[in-house]
């Protein structure tokens, strides 16, 4: 595991403070920006010519500008994702959108969450006092074919926002439709390592 620092949010937008948590080997954080399209575009572009694949690398290079084209979408500042940096094992179909929910007058923050509660299952997460954990289960379309997403969605109070505003992070599992995550025995593991990646999270900043 490696300790993340988060800077992106904390200090130049001044809106987020900064905060730390531990992540799996090899996984790194990115901001949405047309930087990282090309500082993940040249990455794939140096793997597959390695790989002897470069033809491949059109296909590739629109899947990545979809993906940031639909977190920025989704208005989300930073990415979490594997990177092949790490090992193996660690190299899964997730990512995190990390996005700030704010509340309005209609629904302020303490709604939100207890709207999450009685109507989408959502529980503190296990060992720690930060966040409400609730799962999304839907399919989607990839080309031809139907995937399942399974996201699980956590939120926290941003400190000194005096609950107003939230940081949310949806970390989205892409799999076969005819298995359930729960229950299968290749991610399950997984599922409760999110969980033990996001109990490590504190706030560092002010």
């Amino acid at each position: 595991m490696t300790s993340l620092r988060n800077q992106l949010l904390g200090g130049g937008k001044g809106s987020v403070p900064e905060f730390r948590m531990m992540l799996p080997p090899g996984w790194e954080i990115f901001d949405t920006t047309e930087g990282t399209e090309r500082t993940l575009l040249s990455r794939a572009r140096q793997r597959l010519v390695e790989a002897g694949q470069l033809g491949s690398y059109p296909a590739l290079a629109e899947r990545v500008k979809a993906s940031l084209a639909a977190a920025r979408g989704q208005k989300a500042e930073l990415m979490i994702m594997p990177t092949d940096n790490g090992p193996a094992w660690a190299m899964v179909p997730i990512s995190i959108l990390v996005t700030v929910r704010e509340g309005t007058p209609a629904a302020t923050l303490d709604q939100i969450v207890t709207d999450v509660i009685e109507r989408r299952g959502g529980r503190a997460l296990d060992s720690s006092k930060h966040f409400i954990r609730w799962v999304d289960r839907r399919r989607v379309p990839i080309g031809d074919e139907e995937v399942g997403a399974y996201t699980v969605v956590y939120l926290t109070p941003i400190v000194g926002s005096q609950r107003k505003k939230g940081l949310q992070f949806s970390a989205t599992l892409v799999h076969d439709p005819a298995v359930d995550p729960e229950q299968d025995d290749d991610i399950s593991p997984w599922l409760a390592a999110l969980d033990a990646h996001m109990a490590t999270f504190a706030w560092t900043g002010r």
